[in-house]
């Protein structure tokens, strides 16, 4: 636990200096919560089906761009209730999980146009981490590297097609596990609209990973999709403050999640509801 707090820790001074230091051209900044009864978790079982796992989720995010380049990071820190204990006690686990990415805009670079369906095109590179108190003891390290993609839509929506090498360790088996290198697909976007003056966002990300070898049992891993995705509604809009309050839900779909085969793991397959509520700002 201390780990995870050092973790957390060293993490938001990283978001704030970030923040700081790129609060040049623009930068946004968002804190969310948001809650599902029934995410699963792989090997989490109860009477011999997969069991539900509810989770208290608090989530902070930032974007900023400064010239040809724009970065990405979000913290999750997630916390299960009931089931998927931690690894020294009966409560629920916590999970921190950041995702960080930098793109490099070729066409800004070279001053080049682009079609006009394509807003920037470029190059992506950054990192996934994760540390959780289980008895498994996940501690994913994950480099990333490809190309981007931002479409010419409202709002944003980007496709990046990447190459990852992941890291990760097995605290059942107490060995530290090397995955096979692999192709990634990911999207992000966030497109708003209206009806009639209720002002909303729909908002998401989809993640695409090949089979990446063998895990630390073994066993052959499989082909991962995880689609997540959410309506906001801008309730501050309605105060002449946009964003300042949103509040809406979505659905996460998490397929062979971790690249488990969900047909021999139970827990690998997940279908969830979720409610959320966020506050977004700029420095």
């Amino acid at each position: 636990m201390e780990m995870m707090r050092t973790l957390f820790g060293l993490s938001i001074l990283a978001l704030f200096c970030v923040s700081i230091a790129h609060a040049g051209d623009w930068n946004s900044n968002e804190i969310s919560y948001w809650y599902g009864d029934n995410f699963r978790e792989p090997g989490v079982a109860k009477f011999g089906k997969p069991a539900d796992v509810p989770k208290d989720i608090v989530s902070i995010a930032h974007a900023d761009g400064i010239g040809s380049m724009e970065n990405f990071i979000d913290i999750d820190v997630l916390r299960s209730i009931g089931a998927d204990p931690s690894g020294t006690s009966n409560t629920g686990a916590t999970e921190i999980y950041v995702v960080d990415r930098h793109d490099i805009f070729l066409n800004r670079v070279l001053d080049v146009s682009m079609p006009h369906f394509i807003r920037d095109a470029g190059l992506e590179f950054g990192g996934d981490l994760n540390t959780k108190n289980t008895a498994f003891d996940p501690n994913k390290r994950m480099p990333v590297a490809g190309l981007a993609t931002f479409l010419d839509v409202p709002g944003f929506c980007r496709i990046a097609l990447l190459w990852d090498k992941e890291w990760n360790n097995n605290g059942i088996t107490h060995t530290r596990v090397a995955f096979n290198s692999t192709a990634r697909l990911e999207t992000a976007w966030g497109i708003p609209f209206s009806i009639a003056k209720a002002n909303f966002t729909f908002e998401g990300y989809g993640d695409y990973n090949g089979p990446k070898g063998t895990d630390g049992f073994g066993a052959k891993m499989q082909n991962e999709i995880l689609i997540h995705s959410q309506i906001m509604l801008d309730v501050g809009s309605w105060l002449d403050r946009p964003r300042l309050l949103k509040v809406g839900g979505g659905y996460e779909y998490w397929f062979n999640k971790f690249g488990n085969d969900h047909g021999l793991v139970q827990g690998s397959l997940a279908s969830t509801p979720f409610v959320r509520i966020s506050s977004a700002f700029s420095f």
